[in-house]
């Protein structure tokens, strides 16, 4: 049975992948592997090595960081893993099924180059990324009868890097921290989202030789839009 036009109708119809033409979308259904999780089994470990995005097919994840409080949930059409993805690192959050469920898995290096070839694809994830960099997980209890210290309830906080700051110093804390995005802050106050690919595509690759211009003129806007 050719289950291809089935994948590509489902991801036709999620955000981001809706901005995709039929050719995207049909090679973004032939790069997935179908996986099937049963409640209360794991789907990715902290500390694993990523090279796949997860879409929530049908079933429920939930997501804990390393003192097990709850991220996040991803329900049916839900991405998760697009994190550690995009920035190259090792995954952060333990991902586990609630629920019997069926999960994509779609090929990390052709999600990149789906990111590459469409805007608004790309777009969508940065806001993702940006969210997610943002959001705290709430503390929903303290454990024990002293409960816990506040720095063993605090993941690590997101990279940011000031507004004035260059392309080139941006450049090399991304390498320092080993990371592919950047929150910049303007005034203590979130201004825009750099990443590697914005260096690369806006500078980098039309030859600009301008490591001394401020980062800020080369992040998208909060809500995700290149200025």
């Amino acid at each position: 049975m050719n289950e291809l036009p089935e994948i590509a109708r489902f991801l036709s119809g999620l955000p981001g992948f809706d901005a995709l033409d039929d050719v995207q979308i049909n090679a973004a259904a032939a790069a997935i592997l179908i996986g099937y999780t049963r409640a209360g089994s794991d789907v990715m470990h902290i500390g694993d090595e990523n090279t796949h995005l997860r879409i929530v097919r049908s079933g429920a994840i939930e997501l804990h960081n390393a003192n097990g409080d709850l991220v996040t949930r991803a329900a049916e059409g839900d991405c998760f893993g697009f994190p550690s993805l995009m920035n190259a690192a090792p995954v952060r959050h333990q991902s586990v099924a609630i629920e019997d469920s069926l999960i994509y898995h779609l090929d990390g290096k052709v999600f990149s180059n789906l990111r590459g070839d469409n805007a608004s694809f790309d777009t969508h994830f940065i806001r993702m990324l940006s969210d997610r960099l943002l959001t705290r997980p709430a503390v929903q209890k303290l454990h024990g009868a002293g409960g816990r210290a506040v720095s063993q309830l605090i993941t690590r906080s997101p990279v940011t890097i000031d507004a004035e700051a260059t392309i080139q110093q941006a450049a090399r804390k991304m390498v320092d921290e080993r990371v592919s995005a950047m929150l910049v802050m303007d005034k203590g106050l979130f201004a825009g989202i750099v990443t590697d690919r914005d260096i690369r595509k806006r500078v980098v690759a039309v030859g600009r030789q301008q490591p001394d211009a401020p980062v800020l003129l080369h992040a998208a806007d909060p809500a995700g839009r290149p200025r």
